[in-house]
C-alpha cells in the first residue's frame, strides 16, 4: 500500500502529466491557473510530511547520541 507521501507524489506527477496535455488546449490559462491551486495544495501537503520526518529524524538522532552520551 502505498503512504501519503507517495500519493501526493503520483498526484503531482499526474497535475504535471495534465498540464503537459493540455499544452495546446485552447482554453490552457483557465485549466492551468486551476491546477495550480491544486498543486500547490499539494505540494504544501508533502512539505508538511518531509518537515515531521524531519523533526522524527532530529529527535532519533538526539535519543541516540543521549544513549551514546549514558554509555
Amino acid at each position: 500500500m502505498n503512504t501519503e507521501k507517495e500519493r501526493l507524489l503520483n498526484a503531482l506527477t499526474l497535475i504535471n502529466e495534465v498540464q503537459n496535455l493540455t499544452i495546446d488546449n485552447k482554453w490552457k490559462q483557465y485549466l492551468h491557473q486551476h491546477l495550480i491551486v491544486v498543486e500547490y495544495e499539494l505540494q504544501r501537503q508533502l512539505s508538511l510530511i518531509n518537515a515531521d520526518d524531519r523533526g522524527r529524524l532530529q529527535i532519533g538522532n538526539s535519543e541516540h547520541s543521549d544513549a551514546a552520551k549514558q554509555q
